[in-house]
């Protein structure tokens, strides 16, 4: 994560301060947010902003979470996209963990030629 600028920042801030933080922006910097959900978001970024949202839903009440969600999403042109770049990144994350156990401790390299 060291080389991930935005992972590190998602991942050094709680969760609430993170919603505080994602607000903010939908309010003042809304292309920036959308720019960064849709083309900056790495693997390694989309896994930890997932795992804030879930630390964000047990401190929120189900009211809260859909009012943030509603409040989030509405400022990308296709939701629906935003939705998609963070589940595709939490994919490729996935992937590459597992990738990483098999070379890292099963000794299987995946990237060898056929």
């Amino acid at each position: 994560m060291e080389n991930d600028p935005v992972a590190n920042i998602f991942w050094a801030v709680e969760p609430l301060l993170l919603q505080r933080i994602l607000l903010v922006m939908v309010h003042h910097f809304p292309r920036t947010l959308e720019a960064l959900i849709l083309h900056t978001l790495s693997p390694t970024a989309a896994e930890v902003l997932t795992r804030k949202f879930d630390e964000m839903d047990q401190l929120t009440t189900k009211e809260q979470q859909a009012e943030f969600y509603q409040i989030f999403y509405s400022i990308f042109d296709d939701p629906y996209a935003a939705m998609n770049s963070i589940l595709n990144g939490k994919e490729l994350f996935a992937f590459q963990a597992f990738r990483n156990v098999l070379d890292q401790y099963l000794g299987v390299s995946t990237n060898k030629p056929k």
